[in-house]
């Protein structure tokens, strides 16, 4: 699965383009976008559509704007949680639901323009092993306003705000963050490849910290076995020697826990007793001709 976070200006297209990358992928993909979240959820108890950005330029609103953003947040990482457990993604209020986890898309669309606000959608796909990737709307800012200015009100920001914005537009970098740069001149087709083409690349990558991790945790395992081995024979030459008293005893039973201990691993025998080992141990120091 992978996480797309398709960030940029207002005004940029990131919900058209969103849109469209829905529709070209098919059932695999569900888009999310805070705008809809945000008024799902009425912060503002009022019935006409607002955006989330927007309540930034209502004094009465900026805090609420902060709280949407990590409810919007909370909400995903849900979904992504009740995926884990029930097999299954969706995000009120979208109806859809992403059945084939594998395979599956989730596309956010918001603003995205600091890092701080894409950090939470990163650490949610290293925490589910999900494939993380930004597409970064390169449009014009000209353009951008001009598209702005023709919108209703209420999800129209001020030039100021959208200037300010693309001023303090922090953009990722490919060293931190699976970044692709879409122009309003690129080809959708072409960006779906290259998604995919990501998306196949971090599959293959997390095959291999799986396989890796499976290694080590049977590493962890086998040592933890012979570790076990050792401290049970430890214990049976302790009692041994305590019950005899002897210090030519305790140096022959160091030698014959080796050497158990060596047989033990050559032959990949995992379970045994302490009552077992005791008169292995017996039989060993009997052999060297001690009685005990």
């Amino acid at each position: 699965m992978a996480l797309v976070l398709v960030m940029g200006i207002p005004g940029s297209g990131k919900t058209t383009l969103c849109k469209d990358l829905e529709a070209l992928i098919g059932p695999n993909a569900l888009r999310i976008s805070f705008d809809e979240v945000f008024a799902y959820c009425r912060v503002t108890g009022e019935a006409e559509p607002c955006s989330l950005l927007g309540c930034h330029e209502y004094t009465g609103y900026r805090s609420y704007a902060r709280l949407e953003r990590r409810i919007c947040e909370s909400m995903i990482r849900h979904g992504l949680n009740m995926m884990e457990t029930e097999g299954k993604f969706f995000v009120p209020p979208y109806e859809s639901v992403l059945w084939n986890i594998s395979d599956s898309f989730i596309i956010v669309d918001d603003i995205f323009y600091l890092q701080s606000m894409r950090r939470p959608f990163k650490r949610m796909a290293r925490a589910h092993s999900l494939c993380y990737i930004v597409v970064y709307m390169d449009t014009p800012i000209d353009v951008a306003i001009d598209r702005n200015s023709g919108r209703p009100p209420k999800v129209s920001i001020s030039e100021k705000t959208i200037r300010r914005i693309y001023e303090e537009m922090e953009i990722p970098s490919d060293s931190t963050e699976n970044v692709i740069r879409f122009t309003p001149s690129d080809s959708i087709e072409n960006l779906v490849a290259r998604i995919n083409d990501i998306r196949k690349q971090c599959g293959s990558v997390c095959l291999e910290k799986k396989a890796s991790h499976a290694r080590s945790a049977t590493a962890v395992a086998k040592n933890s076995i012979w570790q076990n081995l050792e401290q049970d024979l430890r214990k049976c030459v302790g009692e041994l020697v305590s019950e005899v008293k002897s210090k030519e005893l305790a140096v022959a039973s160091s030698a014959a826990k080796k050497q158990i201990i060596t047989e033990f691993r050559a032959s990949n025998r995992k379970e045994w007793d302490c009552l077992d080992l005791k008169s292995l141990l017996r039989s060993k120091l009997n052999d060297k001709g001690f009685k005990c």
